[in-house]
């Protein structure tokens, strides 16, 4: 049997708080990925050439979502997960920002998002979110103060 494929990837992330401490997740249309499909995640991506991590975030996000945001932190949360397939082994090094929700209306284009929707804490069902959500969700936590 072939060895899977190795790939390395790093992604940013943005956990998104409104006014009443709720949590922005989207959730992933990806039917040729049955661990990531219909899973609630948090808007973000790949960090395109050129970028730096809060200007994919900010990228990502309008694109994704269809809201304005505002960065909480300089420095991101950082996390780590490796997905395995059959015929891959992906690495993933995640950079999650608190940021707070600043403008927009939930909207998006992007073909990867079957739904967009706010979330209490103790509304989330964590067993149906892609892995790491609560920890981040939690270590977020404390840097959300809204002005």
């Amino acid at each position: 049997m072939k060895k899977p494929k190795k790939q390395e990837k790093k992604a940013v992330l943005g956990i998104i708080f409104d006014k009443n401490k709720r949590i922005l997740l989207t959730k992933r249309n990806a039917p040729g990925y049955s661990s990531w499909h219909h899973k609630w995640q948090f808007p973000g991506g790949e960090i395109e050439f050129g970028e730096t991590p809060k200007q994919t975030l900010t990228r990502e996000v309008k694109e994704e979502t269809g809201v304005n945001i505002k960065i909480l932190t300089n420095r991101p949360i950082v996390e780590t997960h490796t997905w395995k397939t059959d015929k891959r082994k992906v690495y993933v090094t995640l950079l999650a920002y608190p940021v707070l929700y600043i403008s927009g209306k939930l909207q998006t284009t992007d073909h990867e998002i079957a739904e967009i929707r706010w979330f209490s804490y103790q509304e989330i069902n964590f067993s149906n979110c892609l892995p790491k959500t609560k920890e981040l969700i939690d270590k977020a936590i404390r840097f959300f103060s809204p002005s």
